[in-house]
């Protein structure tokens, strides 16, 4: 196989979803080093946009390496998490009547009953 012509290729961020896509091509004979050429090239790319684009700092806008988000369990019911919603609810209770509201759950689940009795306290 005999390689007669390379390109480089490099598309540079210019914006929030706006880039430029640059390419230069080269031909080779068969005693180039083929890695110093691309090299060349590439060199020939980055240093057109520099010169075109003097306002952008592209070599600063690539991003970093993301962050891997931790997972987080869910260690909750259903059932729970509509419990512990009703005691938050009940915590901003400011009146008796409509603490009262809350009687029939706090008899039905012993988390709200505990929550219950201690705003009864609070509102006495």
């Amino acid at each position: 196989m005999v390689i007669d012509r390379i390109h480089y290729e490099q598309l540079f961020p210019t914006g929030v979803y706006a880039n430029q896509r640059l390419r230069a091509e080269a031909t080779v004979s068969g005693e180039d080093n083929l890695t110093d050429c691309y090299k060349k090239l590439q060199r020939v790319v980055e240093d057109s946009f520099t010169e075109m684009n003097p306002q952008i700092q592209w070599h600063d806008s690539i991003p970093p390496t993301p962050t891997p988000i931790p997972e987080t369990q869910i260690d909750k019911t259903p059932e729970q998490r509509k419990i512990d919603s009703m005691i938050k609810d009940m915590s901003t209770v400011t009146d008796l009547k409509v603490l009262e509201s809350y009687k029939f759950l706090a008899k039905k689940y012993p988390e709200i009953k505990e929550a219950y009795e201690a705003k009864l306290k609070e509102l006495q």
